[in-house]
């Protein structure tokens, strides 16, 4: 049996015992659509066919993945439900840096995503795929944040990290009401004022409050929006040594790996052509637990050393588990040999 045939029984058998499929060869069409997007690092439906061990055309080939994809039946969001909370729950951190970015793939579609951070990358746990263009709706941040409640154990902190399009009263509002603490970018043309300014007060744009170089600053209740006079905590700094808010900050830029994971470093997403948001959708569901595989077996090939048959001592780290992982793949794929090491299940090894 080839590897790469051997790939897909491993994850046709993982995927039918995470989800209870009313139709198994659902679950097998997205095995080989895993296994296709991963060996052939594309997402285009017309040449993926072109590497699988199957006797079926091409063309065939991806005509059932396109059918699978147009399939209404398939609830990406119910399917990757269990990865989510398995990935919440299993990483050895109670306090959740959540990002939320939003990504515009080309003019074809736009994704708002979920994700949680790990070691400087992002796991997914949820998306949207907008029906619209431009900036997303507040409906739609609603949704995300009461679907991340139902992930969380009770023991569980969280900190939402977010853009300057998520910068609302209104969103922060919703985050405050679940308990939960934020650090999101503001527009430099929010007006604010200190209560501590005394009176008469003027209403100030936050970049006339842009710190000069190397200097930082926090600012506690001040108030922004004349409209709705809410109180936040602002922290300013043009300095190499930033001050706390703005280190949680930094953390969001996981999500932008992520991004890239998904683009030309890994699966090229933005060459797909589909413009249905919810075909979309279901192109992500594979992608995304592709990438929770990837991250995982990363580790796994991290902590057993596995990879220095690639990479010398010195440079192994240079790789982020997600690229170490797919090159550690695609290595003994190239070589017709699957290791015992590999493994779908997701969480063993997010610690």
């Amino acid at each position: 049996m080839s590897s790469v045939r051997q790939l897909y029984h491993e994850w046709a058998e993982q995927l039918s015992r995470l989800f209870d499929w009313k139709r198994p060869e659902h679950g097998k069409v997205l095995a080989w659509l895993m296994v296709a997007i991963c060996v052939g690092k594309d997402v285009c439906l017309e040449r993926l066919g072109v590497h699988l061990p199957r006797e079926a055309k091409p063309e065939s080939v991806g005509q059932q993945f396109r059918r699978w994809l147009k399939n209404q039946a398939i609830d990406a969001r119910l399917i990757y439900d269990p990865v989510a909370r398995d990935v919440v729950r299993n990483l050895r951190c109670r306090r959740l840096r959540i990002q939320i970015d939003r990504v515009q793939i080309k003019r074809r579609q736009n994704v708002l995503m979920m994700s949680v951070s790990y070691r400087k990358r992002a796991i997914p746990l949820a998306w949207i795929c907008l029906p619209h263009r431009g900036s997303s709706r507040y409906s739609q941040w609603v949704e995300l944040l009461d679907y991340l409640e139902t992930l969380l154990a009770d023991d569980m902190s969280v900190i939402i990290l977010a853009d300057r399009e998520f910068g609302s009263v209104e969103r922060l509002r919703y985050v405050v009401k679940k308990g939960w603490e934020y650090a999101i970018r503001l527009k430099a043309n929010v007006e604010c004022y200190d209560p501590a300014w005394g009176q008469p007060f003027d209403w100030l744009p936050l970049n006339a409050l842009a710190p000069a170089v190397s200097t930082h600053y926090a600012l506690t209740d001040i108030k922004i929006t004349k409209a709705q006079l809410y109180p936040i905590h602002l922290a300013c700094a043009h300095s190499p040594q930033p001050i706390q808010a703005l280190k949680e900050y930094r953390r969001r830029f996981g999500c932008e790996e992520l991004f890239s994971d998904l683009k030309k470093r890994g699966f090229n997403w933005e060459d797909s052509l589909i413009r249905d948001p919810a075909r979309f959708s279901r192109l992500i569901l594979a992608l995304a637990l592709l990438t929770v595989f990837l991250v995982s077996l990363g580790r796994q090939v991290r902590l057993q050393r596995c990879d220095l048959e690639m990479t010398s001592p010195a440079h192994r780290r240079h790789l982020s588990l997600f690229q170490t992982a797919h090159r550690w793949l695609q290595r003994h794929l190239a070589h017709d040999r699957l290791p015992s090491l590999l493994s779908f299940h997701p969480l063993g090894h997010f610690t």
